[in-house]
């Protein structure tokens, strides 16, 4: 067939990735979880095929049947906005294996927070002692994620519907089809639906206007601002010398090392595809050792 040669390695991945989500949908006991996320397996074999708007039609379908699904997960409530809140809150198991360890106590900075993937699991695991800042742009995104904080009654959140990045002011925020491809950065693979403005803010700034004097743990997934949100938190890096989970798109490797290498931090490699990976950075004073 005329696509045999651009399918055949997405095909491989997509039937591992079938038994995972089924395997997936008995442990959170919805099927229509199940259903988003194979929705989502098939848009990536339409778009290949057929073109993006046959796999736009497939999202948007896909999207209607997952919104406000409650999904409980490992004593975790999430409400979700679309079938990408579906695939992300199951995906990235290894960065979880590392964040799930962090201290009772921690204060925990997630830029980039979509519904929450990563804030209501750890403001359980800081606890009352401890403090979650999460920062999401997209006002729909932020809406769902107020949803998770209020349905987990968790006391020790503080979420903000705003951008960040290396200055104060407004810019261009890409809407995409799939809720976690939302950038500043427009990337060449997105399903662009518009574009909204976002305020945006050094969170250098932020932190000091909420008193917040030290921060232990940072996880920063933006899809392309990465480097522009770790100019913003030059202080922070300098002061508190965090842990920093980053999620970064390979065109930005050497900027994001060689910033990070200029304040002190040395890094660990997650390679999740050709595109992109996590660094996990950590002063050299106190070397990242695989654990928190």
């Amino acid at each position: 067939m005329k696509h045999d040669h651009i399918i055949k390695r997405p095909i491989k991945r997509i039937v591992v990735d079938i038994i995972d989500d089924f395997l997936f949908s008995i442990k959170v006991r919805s099927f229509k979880i199940l259903c988003s996320l194979l929705i989502s397996r098939f848009s990536i074999l339409l778009e290949l095929m057929f073109g993006k708007k046959l796999a736009m039609v497939l999202i948007s379908f896909g999207n209607k049947l997952a919104c406000n699904l409650k999904i409980n997960l490992n004593d975790v409530i999430y409400i979700l906005r679309d079938i990408d809140s579906a695939r992300l809150i199951k995906g990235e198991q290894c960065i979880w294996e590392y964040l799930k360890s962090i201290p009772t106590g921690s204060i925990f900075l997630d830029v980039g927070a979509h519904i929450g993937k990563y804030t209501l699991p750890l403001a359980k695991i800081v606890g009352n002692s401890g403090l979650v800042v999460a920062v999401e742009p997209d006002p729909i995104n932020y809406k769902f994620l107020k949803r998770g904080i209020e349905e987990n009654n968790l006391k020790n959140v503080i979420a903000l519907n705003i951008g960040a990045w290396n200055k104060n002011g407004f810019r261009r925020f890409f809407v995409a089809s799939l809720s976690g491809k939302g950038s500043f950065i427009r990337q060449k693979e997105q399903f662009i639906w518009g574009e909204i403005k976002v305020k945006v803010r050094k969170l250098d700034e932020v932190l000091e206007e909420l008193n917040i004097k030290r921060v232990d743990y940072i996880k920063i997934d933006v899809e392309g601002a990465e480097y522009e949100v770790l100019e913003g938190l030059k202080k922070i890096l300098l002061n508190c010398s965090p842990v920093v989970v980053v999620e970064v798109l390979s065109e930005n490797y050497g900027k994001v090392l060689s910033y990070m290498k200029g304040l002190g931090y040395e890094s660990t490699e997650i390679k999740m595809s050709v595109d992109m990976s996590y660094f996990i950075f950590s002063k050299k004073s106190c070397t990242y050792d695989g654990k928190f």
